[in-house]
């Protein structure tokens, strides 16, 4: 078994496989900082603590080489411009193992509830998500674009008579952005059904995928250390709280004890006041739902409640984080053609999702969660750029020059 060697406080630890050991000196042979080391004796890799007669090493770190000792503590831009260093650590490990289990486990559960593994593209030609913040390629002289959502696609392929699919893979997002903050580049889980159910009966659906997804976790527990029993038990409690609001009701609440803040009602998204005080008053683990026309996208179907129009979808926050939305698409080409036009959009665009919805297109259930959202909030992660391999750093991206 391979390790990497870690002096801190003038003591010698080994890490290997997301743990953290330390060393016993008994020989008077020098290790440094960094080295990379294998563990000779199986029977000494499960216990607390490694001879130094039973390391072998690997290759020796130079002395001329840079070796900074990264720490928690160690500020977040000075970690992603030693990214590598970074990643050596147990932590980082454990989260990454525990990411892989994630993608492992949500495939065995939709895969279970009879849904196929589906590949939608990443270059697509027109805007078809309807939104401005793409990023634009040079498609060998003509234009094009990395895509926003997978759930057009997906949708397509409900037309197409596939009943349950589902695709984890990247989304880009483009735009103007002045600050490495900004996240271009992250994974979803996304689906689609044409089942014969209930709107609420898909928000239930996906409580069960997240309850059995927490449950299922539980054996990372002694190899990460980064998901105990009692964060566990917190977890599982919130998600069988579930409370379903609609934006309405969630506004009318907060504008009567926010009177001064009814600009509020004029932004197409949640600002954080408004997350934060709908955890006060319905729960850590929340549903919003019935949006108004404006706040999602074309393929959303709407209805009328109290002589207004509002979209059918619901966006899951748990603990200040939206992990999932989910969202019915309809099948009529009218209602569509003219939400588009609604909406401000070019209807060329949407030529293709047009013709197919008169296809004899079943409507359809539209569904993502987000993986690295999912992690901070089951894994107790900050910052979403913890929970990227590769997020973008100061100087744009953690691998250049």
């Amino acid at each position: 078994m391979q390790g990497r060697i870690i002096k801190r406080n003038n003591l010698y630890y080994c890490a290997a496989k997301g743990k953290l050991r330390p060393i016993k000196i008994d020989t008077t042979d020098k290790i440094n900082n960094g080295d990379l080391v294998e563990i000779k004796n199986e029977t000494a890799s499960g216990s607390k603590e490694i001879k130094r007669s039973n390391i072998l090493v690997l290759k020796k770190i130079p002395s001329r080489a840079k070796f900074i000792d990264i720490e928690d503590t160690t500020p977040l831009f000075k970690r992603l411009e030693n990214r590598i260093l970074d990643l050596r650590r147990p932590v980082n490990h454990a989260r990454f193992m525990a990411r892989s289990e994630i993608n492992k486990t949500l495939s065995r559960l939709f895969g279970d509830n009879g849904y196929i593994n589906v590949n939608t593209p990443l270059i697509v030609g027109p805007i078809t998500e309807g939104r401005v913040k793409t990023f634009n390629i040079d498609f060998f002289g003509k234009a094009a674009f990395l895509a926003m959502t997978k759930l057009v696609h997906l949708r397509h392929l409900i037309c197409a008579d596939f009943e349950k699919v589902y695709d984890l893979s990247p989304v880009f997002v483009g735009g103007k952005h002045k600050t490495s903050a900004h996240v271009s580049e992250y994974y979803t889980f996304d689906w689609a059904n044409s089942e014969k159910t209930e709107f609420s009966g898909q928000l239930r659906h996906i409580n069960k995928i997240l309850f059995d997804l927490v449950s299922n976790l539980s054996k990372l527990e002694n190899s990460s250390g980064l998901i105990v029993s009692s964060k566990k038990k917190l977890l599982l409690e919130e998600i069988k709280s579930t409370n379903i609001v609609t934006y309405r009701e969630l506004m009318r609440q907060y504008i009567i004890e926010n009177p001064g803040d009814k600009k509020t009602l004029e932004q197409h998204h949640l600002p954080d006041r408004v997350i934060e005080f709908a955890h006060r008053l319905y729960g850590r683990y929340l549903w919003v739902t019935e949006f108004p026309e404006k706040f999602k996208q074309f393929y959303c179907d709407t209805i009328e409640v109290n002589d207004e129009n509002v979209v059918l979808a619901s966006d899951l926050w748990w603990n200040k984080v939206k992990v999932a939305s989910v969202s019915f698409s309809n099948s009529d080409y009218k209602k569509t053609l003219k939400r588009i036009g609604m909406l401000g959009l070019n209807r060329k665009n949407f030529k293709n999702y047009l013709n197919s919805i008169q296809l004899g297109s079943p409507e359809a259930y539209l569904g993502s969660l987000y993986i690295e959202r999912l992690m901070m909030v089951i894994l107790g992660i900050n910052n979403i750029k913890d929970a990227l391999m590769f997020p973008r750093a100061a100087q744009g991206t953690v691998l250049d020059p």
